[in-house]
């Protein structure tokens, strides 16, 4: 009786044909990508035109010859691996303070669930 609701209920939603390796309908991604580009467009045309200031915003090209220029200096290498370690380096200390504070609290709950348990 389910399975002929069930087929019931399916049969009435329009599905769209699947296609190889999980794939979306081309349109689809299309316009994923349109839509952020368009913004970028959008943005260069009003940095272009003068409606941004540059402090304010700076125009797409300039960000990317800034990031460039940083590039191949050195300057953004090795920024960015020292951003990695602080970060890699902040999961590491939080992860302890969590471990620490969390393991008494752990074995304490499982003394109180089941007092023949021990926390070893």
């Amino acid at each position: 009786m389910t399975e002929l609701i069930t087929t019931a209920l399916d049969a009435d939603v329009p599905r769209r044909p699947r296609t190889p390796f999980g794939l979306s309908n081309f349109a689809d991604e299309f316009v994923a990508w349109l839509v952020p580009v368009f913004i970028v467009t959008l943005w260069q045309a009003a940095c272009s035109l003068d409606l941004l200031s540059y402090a304010v915003l700076p125009s797409p090209a300039a960000v990317l010859a800034a990031g460039w220029h940083l590039t191949l200096s050195g300057d953004l290498p090795r920024n960015v691996e020292i951003s990695f370690l602080r970060a890699i380096s902040g999961l590491a200390v939080g992860g302890g303070i969590v471990l620490c504070l969390a393991s008494p609290m752990a074995c304490r709950r499982l003394a109180i669930a089941s007092p023949t348990r021990l926390c070893r």
